[in-house]
């Protein structure tokens, strides 16, 4: 473990500056679907500062070097949640691609400081990598979107849930959430809110107890693995964070229906149009989220998720607003499967070169970013 810091360290200028950026993308990650912020906080190399720290408070241990280093990044990752939310929102309709291009090379940056906190890599510490890929793998292509319900308690676990994204490298509480089907719940709630719709604290207050209990149990699990198995804990970190790009793909990626709901109806015109949707792009309001968004999930071609992310009456009146026969006698998985493969896919899959060439300035620069911010004011 590193020495510990003391409170002048937290407030010197360069640190307290490392700090904050770093609770500005931090926030800003846990706003993306498939970005962990605790993955942020690993490639700035603050990640053993975080955890001690975090475990201390929530054991009302209040040391004040602590109580500054947790009051400075999470001030900084909570004005990043309330004032960029729209933006981030509107910047994912816009320029998806880039914006998670950015993504992996923000997580990427943060490899040479890692490497440099495990030193020699052992066998030991190699197969706890390979471990902490193989989990993120998992979760990049298997896991299906569920149907879960949305409440109170549910949101008290969505909380739980979105601690991942702040403790935990490589584990993406948003991209879970929208697992779960919470995401533009969570979210949703947390732009209401900062346009002063109070209503919205009945959502936001329960995800918030639930990220407090979340994150003092995993902090302390961790920082007891961090100081009696430093080198494998960090190798499984690696891991982890090596393995949270594979479900960061820049391209063909669907917007959330809160993504949606945030543009104009011109916005929403010519996006349908962009990805050859000329039916949806010929409707109206409500009806026009509702068939981008259908359209969206058939490209996955899973008959599975298509019937747990719409209702029997939404797929029946897609199908019959695009010209398809569909037996009336079909029902779940079942109708599904025949919209599936009675409509072709939308043309939003193949990217442009202008596209790519911007994914890829976008990944080098991420990289180059957590690069150079992660050697600002170095540990001592």
């Amino acid at each position: 473990m590193t020495s510990e810091w003391k409170l002048r360290d937290v407030l010197a200028p360069l640190k307290a500056m490392r700090i904050a950026v770093t609770g500005v993308l931090m926030g800003t990650a846990n706003l993306i679907p498939g970005v962990s912020g605790g993955t942020m906080v690993l490639a700035m190399g603050l990640y053993e500062e975080f955890i001690e720290a975090v475990a201390d408070v929530t054991a009302l241990r209040l040391r004040p070097a602590r109580v500054a280093f947790l009051a400075i990044l999470l001030a900084a990752a909570g004005l990043a949640v309330v004032f960029l939310a729209s933006l981030i929102l509107y910047l994912l309709f816009i320029a998806p691609s880039f914006m998670f291009a950015l993504f992996i090379g923000l997580t990427l940056g943060g490899v040479p400081t890692l490497l440099r906190m495990i030193g020699q890599v052992s066998l030991s510490c190699g197969v706890a990598m390979f471990a902490g890929l193989a989990v993120m793998a998992t979760i990049a292509f298997t896991t299906q979107a569920a149907d879960m319900p949305r409440n109170m308690a549910m949101d008290f676990v969505s909380g739980i849930i979105g601690t991942m994204a702040m403790v935990l490298p490589g584990i993406s509480g948003s991209y879970i959430l929208l697992v779960l089907n919470q995401y533009d719940r969570v979210i949703g709630a947390v732009d209401d809110l900062r346009r002063m719709d109070w209503s919205a604290l009945w959502i936001v207050i329960p995800v918030g107890v639930g990220v407090v209990a979340g994150m003092a149990g995993i902090a302390n699990v961790l920082r007891y693995l961090l100081r009696r198995y430093e080198k494998v804990t960090l190798g499984f970190l690696m891991g982890l964070l090596l393995g949270s790009v594979l479900g960061l793909w820049p391209f063909g990626r669907a917007p959330t229906e809160k993504i949606l709901e945030k543009r104009s109806p011109e916005q929403l015109r010519v996006y349908a149009e962009s990805i050859g949707l000329p039916v949806a792009a010929g409707l109206e309001g409500r009806a026009r989220i509702d068939h981008i968004l259908v359209a969206w999930s058939l490209t996955e071609k899973s008959p599975v998720i298509v019937a747990r992310k719409h209702p029997e009456a939404m797929l029946r009146l897609f199908a019959e607003r695009e010209g398809l026969i569909v037996p009336a006698d079909l029902q779940g998985a079942a109708l599904a499967e025949h919209v599936v493969r009675s409509w072709p896919p939308l043309q939003a899959g193949n990217p442009s070169t202008r596209e790519m060439v911007a994914a890829l300035f976008a990944l080098v620069l991420g990289f180059a970013a957590t690069v150079m911010l992660g050697r600002l004011a170095p540990k001592g």
